[in-house]
């Protein structure tokens, strides 16, 4: 893409866009770092000259003669840059913490509709989350004060495994629990091959819908977790947990966000590639995404599935 007018850019530069974050970096200051990029850039781009002014000036006759000039109060080497960061106006959608990375969407100078339609959908989240057996902190993260150290050569693949399934089973029979449905039932049954049930607004529990082990070399493993309404505090502690049930104790040492709906890995812009050309056009391909793609049949809990048919055909 060629972009020779700053102000047609500009114009363009209005929606949802992709980036994977980067470990050990805040979202806010990953925002900043946007906006500095974003400004750079568009002041580095043909822009409009400075305003003229109308001056009553007398010619070679001494008659005045009406001309018109450059206005140099309007000069960029007077007022300073066409564009500041403060004119890019910019919010994620249900941000990463500062020492988790992958999959974020940013929302950029656009009216937050798309944010709350993304929102209110209820999109699954997809994670790799690395921990590790043998210690604890104080905050479940390898970035911690340690309070415990145990043993964990005891534990085999089969033993992680068997915990997952039984908080998959638990997480699953609780969403059906909240609908006040028997999960033997009939009801139960039919419910279930409509579609994926979720919960219908964000105040509720975080939910896990799979987890299992990708990776396992004791001390160190790998989970793969899908979930909605969670956060890295609760995948954490989720590990955490984990180790205790395993009879030791677990830290989270990474957690990377893989997917968020339908955007994936692939679909993310990585730190060296923010730049305006390329924003504006993952902005293009997200604005695709959004029209071409429709979630997976679901069941909203205390919802019924023409409402969530009316979220997603506003998209």
């Amino acid at each position: 893409m060629t972009l020779n007018w700053a102000p047609s850019a500009f114009g363009a530069l209005r929606g949802i866009f992709c980036i994977h974050k980067p470990y050990g970096i805040p979202a806010v200051i990953v925002v900043k770092r946007i906006q500095s990029i974003l400004m750079r850039d568009f002041n580095e781009l043909p822009c409009r000259p400075p305003r003229d002014i109308i001056k009553v000036e007398m010619n070679e006759d001494n008659l005045p003669t009406v001309v018109t000039v450059p206005d140099l109060a309007d000069h960029p080497l007077v007022v300073g840059h066409r564009y500041k960061c403060e004119d890019f106006n910019m919010k994620w959608i249900h941000r990463l913490s500062r020492h988790s990375s992958g999959v974020l969407l940013m929302d950029i100078n656009s009216d937050r509709r798309n944010s709350r339609v993304i929102k209110k959908a209820r999109v699954m989240r997809v994670y790799r989350v690395s921990g590790q057996f043998g210690k604890a902190t104080d905050n479940f993260s390898e970035k911690g004060r340690v309070i415990e150290k145990t043993t964990w050569k005891h534990i085999r693949e089969s033993d992680l495994e068997r915990i997952c399934a039984g908080l998959q089973a638990g997480h699953q029979k609780h969403m059906f629990t909240q609908m006040g449905i028997d999960l033997q039932s009939q009801e139960a049954y039919e419910i279930a091959t409509r579609g994926l049930i979720k919960p219908q607004d964000g105040s509720t529990p975080p939910v896990l819908y799979s987890i299992r082990c990708v990776e396992f070399n004791p001390p160190d493993f790998v989970l793969e977790i899908h979930t909605i309404n969670e956060t890295c505090r609760y995948l954490a502690s989720l590990i955490h947990h984990i180790g205790l049930h395993l009879k030791s104790s677990a830290i989270c040492t990474k957690i990377l966000r893989t997917k968020y709906g339908f955007w994936r890995q692939e679909d993310s812009l990585i730190e060296q590639k923010w730049n305006v050309e390329n924003i504006l056009e993952n902005i293009r391909l997200c604005r695709a995404l959004m029209r071409a793609n429709h979630l997976e049949p679901t069941v909203l809990v205390h919802s019924s599935q023409e409402e969530e048919r009316k979220l997603l055909s506003a998209t």
